[in-house]
């Protein structure tokens, strides 16, 4: 029996495990020693040379966070480095949780979502589930024993107005969502992969493939945006402060950049980072969601209220990213320089 984890350190991936020999570990093994040996500038110099109008040679940034949400709207998952897919980080947003109804759960409906901390462990090829007061819950991440399950069933469920079929991960399952969230009849559904959604947002490239995310593959922060949101919410003397890490936490990014002025990003078109190649999507909308305290689940009045007085029309924050080419199963990490385009 697992042990509940309470405290999970970023993780760092070395070497290879069953997961990565679904992956093609052979490939991905040699991008890690080439990144290794030749240090990420070099890497992205390599690659940079052959797009056009991106400058190669000085970093605008560099990355200072990563995150991963494998199970759709619950707790955040932090990593030092991490492969990516042509749906976006790998695994992220691959699960979801939906009610007896089949109605999918996002944390606008039940903020208790929050309480679910996910962790995925490549080198045991597993998913591990935690919640205060239970036993962790591990599921394989071979989806094929998942299809092969005697209990598994086909679930039908809309995102974002998508209908999207999915995996039943067993009663086991079921029933442990079910008890974490006080909320009898839950189910825990897996993405079938011959249901790889298109981005809306990106209809016409041969990379927007989408995994059960809402709008885009990648969402990214920057921090002198978050410095510039978390200054006007200071300001506030009806407010309680919220940290960095705290706004980082509310807005749900996958990476997070260190950057010079406030919202600058929302001008870049093309980004490098490490030896991957992004295109902008845009601007994210935001919506209540940024206002549940991730720890707790309670609902506050920020950061909404100061975003709603900053920005003019919608409130947005952060960036939309895609693949710009195949991924080929490469790997980005905190530390990783960030190249921009010159048009941006």
């Amino acid at each position: 029996m697992w042990i509940q984890v309470l405290d999970v350190k970023p993780l760092s991936i070395q070497g290879s495990g069953a997961a990565w020999d679904t992956f093609d570990s052979q490939s991905i093994g040699t991008d890690v020693n080439t990144l290794g040996s030749q240090g990420s500038g070099a890497a992205v110099n390599s690659l940079g040379l052959q797009c056009s109008g991106l400058s190669t040679s000085k970093p605008n940034y560099q990355v200072t966070n990563m995150f991963v949400y494998p199970v759709k709207s619950c707790r955040a998952f932090e990593v030092c480095e991490w492969p990516i897919s042509d749906s976006g980080m790998l695994f992220d947003r691959e699960w979801m949780i939906v009610t007896e109804a089949g109605v999918v759960l996002t944390q606008k409906r039940e903020t208790r979502l929050c309480h679910i901390r996910p962790h995925i462990d490549l080198h045991a090829n597993a998913l591990l589930l935690n919640c205060m007061g239970m036993e962790a819950l591990e599921l394989a991440l071979d989806s094929a024993s998942v299809a092969a399950s005697a209990e598994a069933d086909l679930c039908i469920g809309k995102v974002c107005g998508d209908r999207v079929r999915g995996l039943d991960c067993g009663q086991l399952a079921n029933d442990w969502v079910s008890e974490a969230l006080c909320r009898p009849g839950c189910r825990l559904i897996r993405q079938q992969m011959s249901s790889i959604r298109i981005c809306k947002k990106d209809l016409a490239s041969e990379t927007s493939s989408l995994s059960l995310a809402n709008e885009a593959q990648y969402l990214l922060l920057a921090r002198a945006s978050i410095r510039e949101l978390e200054s006007k919410i200071a300001l506030k003397t009806d407010s309680v402060l919220l940290t960095s890490d705290e706004v980082i936490g509310r807005f749900r990014g996958n990476i997070v950049v260190d950057s010079e002025i406030p919202f600058e990003e929302e001008r870049w078109k093309h980004l490098v980072i490490g030896n991957v190649d992004f295109r902008s999507l845009g601007p994210c909308t935001r919506c209540q969601m940024v206002s549940v305290d991730q720890h707790s689940g309670d609902r506050r009045k920020e950061p909404l209220a100061t975003l709603r007085s900053m920005r003019t029309g919608k409130m947005v924050f952060g960036i939309y990213l895609a693949n710009s080419t195949r991924s080929d199963h490469k790997v980005i990490r905190v530390g990783d320089k960030v190249f921009l385009s010159q048009d941006a």
